[in-house]
């Protein structure tokens, strides 16, 4: 099975994901002599190939086959199909059947007790007789009862049938969807436009969002697990398959398992390499559907020499747009503490209607402060040297991902401010002399990865910043604004913000209490 250290060589680690990824996308007509075919003669890739399919065998997924259930698949007969007619547990009347899958097959039922159609999906015996892996499906059926929303597709319950003595069968059913998944859809028409992928990518946080909330990471996110069905005039996308989903305890979302879980091409480093899973994971996962949305291809599989990832390589395409980029390529972030800190804020860098919005909020903020410094030096100076702010362009360039939250040093000679425009997606404190500038970033030495959040302060001489930020650890820090070097006052302190006299400092705690 795939260890922390895989034995393979870089290279030929990035090529059986991507054997993988291709076998399990295939038609299951095709899979057995795609199969024969991309491994060839490479002895090395097929023996890894059977250890990784077999790695998982008993953790598999009530939604979604594991790899070791898909391989069983490709190398055993299919068990027999259920005949229409066929009724389940005295309430359950098989209508068609639809497809089959490494779990087993999917059909349309009709719940007489619900009295509407289902999709009923089998769990093949063989699996079914570990009495572990039905413990664990029905622990993931009570944890999807707790997630209700319109982007996600709705778990009934696990349910068995006894056809006779020492043959029963295992099953649960789920919301029946009529439509297409992403994958198919982008297979047979090619990549979306930006506006029709931004609709899709806003119902996908919107589902994912509320999971997290629940403690539920998907840990098998991709575009064969988005269902595409119309609702009027408009498509919308539900989530399917939360197979992997694992519980958070202790107030942690997340889990660790076994490495090697998940589909290849999709699953996050820390997920498939250490067998962690975290809602990073998902974002992970969505930054690479996210890239074969628009493109039509995925990004190459992550690939590791020693305790090293190598390089990202996207796709090369006329059609990404350099917002899109700059998003895909933070979600793709090989440590999960670089990427974005909610799925909420990818939205902010790909919408063009949001980043309008902070903008024109960024110019009304700082011509807000403006006046009132203007107020506040008028009372307490004979001179007054406020810039005069009207008509001046907003201190962020043009083209920039993002700019907001100015603020006016108690002098009114210094704009600070954050923005992105060094490093797309990803927020540096700018300071910006008044009348003319130029801007400039302001490195925090200690920390040059660090991210900074919104409406950082600057001290009333001008000679410090302080910033709050979610990593490094989270919470307030104090930095020089000619060195960068910087300290953590606050763990976990929220807007900072300097009194008149610059000496004391104004910050809230996680309690929402001021100190």
């Amino acid at each position: 099975m795939p260890t922390a250290d895989p034995p393979l060589s870089p290279e030929k680690w990035a090529r059986l994901r991507e054997i993988h990824a291709k076998v399990l996308e295939a038609p299951q007509e095709q899979q057995s002599a795609l199969l024969e075919l991309l491994c060839g003669d490479d002895t090395e890739i097929r023996v890894e190939m059977n250890g990784l399919f077999s790695a998982a065998r008993n953790a598999g997924s009530f939604l979604e086959e594991n790899a070791s259930v898909a391989f069983d698949h490709l190398v055993s007969p299919p068990t027999q199909e259920l005949s229409t007619g066929t009724v389940l547990d005295s309430r359950f009347h098989i209508l068609r059947y639809i497809d089959r899958g490494g779990m087993g097959a999917v059909y349309e039922a009709w719940d007489a007790e619900l009295q509407e159609a289902v999709a009923l999906k089998t769990i093949r015996p063989e699996i079914a007789s570990h009495q572990s892996i039905i413990e664990r499906f029905k622990q993931e059926v009570r944890q999807a009862h707790h997630v209700t929303h319109p982007n996600i597709c709705r778990v009934n319950d696990l349910f068995s049938h006894d056809f006779s003595p020492g043959h029963r069968l295992w099953f649960f059913t789920m919301q029946l969807l009529k439509g297409e998944t992403l994958g198919q859809r982008l297979r047979r028409s090619g990549p979306l436009q930006h506006a029709e992928a931004l609709e899709v990518v806003r119902q996908i946080i919107s589902g994912l969002s509320e999971a997290h909330r629940h403690g539920v990471i998907h840990r098998d996110f991709k575009s064969a697990n988005v269902m595409l069905t119309e609702d009027g005039d408009r498509v919308r996308a539900l989530i399917t398959d939360f197979g992997l989903a694992c519980e958070a305890t202790t107030g942690r979302l997340g889990g660790k398992e076994h490495p090697g879980q998940g589909t290849p091409a999709y699953t996050a480093p820390e997920q498939w390499f250490e067998g962690t899973a975290t809602p990073c994971s998902d974002q992970y996962s969505l930054g690479v559907v996210m890239c074969e949305m628009l493109t039509g291809e995925r990004p190459d599989p992550v690939a590791r020499e020693g305790e090293s990832f190598l390089p990202l390589r996207l796709p090369a395409s006329k059609n990404l747009d350099r917002h899109w980029e700059g998003a895909i390529c933070r979600c793709l972030e090989r440590r999960p503490e670089n990427r974005f800190h909610s799925l909420e804020d990818i939205l902010k860098s790909i919408d063009p209607a949001h980043r309008r919005k902070l903008v024109l909020r960024s110019a009304a903020g700082a011509l807000a402060f403006a006046l009132v410094s203007a107020i506040a030096i008028l009372i307490s100076s004979d001179v007054i040297r406020l810039p005069v702010m009207a008509g001046r362009k907003p201190a962020s360039r043009e083209g920039i991902v993002l700019s907001q939250g100015p603020r006016l040093s108690h002098d009114g000679k210094t704009l600070v401010y954050v923005s992105d425009q060094e490093r797309s997606g990803r927020l540096d404190v700018f300071l910006y002399p008044l009348p003319k500038g130029p801007a400039r970033r302001i490195m925090i030495a200690s920390h040059p990865e660090i991210e900074i959040k919104e409406r950082p302060a600057i001290s009333p001489d001008g000679n410090w910043i302080a910033f709050e930020t979610a990593q490094h650890p989270a919470g307030v820090y104090l930095a020089s604004v000619h060195d960068g070097a910087a300290t953590l006052i606050a763990a976990n302190g929220h807007e900072p913000s300097f009194s008149p006299d610059g000496k004391w400092m104004l910050y809230s705690t996680s309690g929402d209490e001021f100190v």
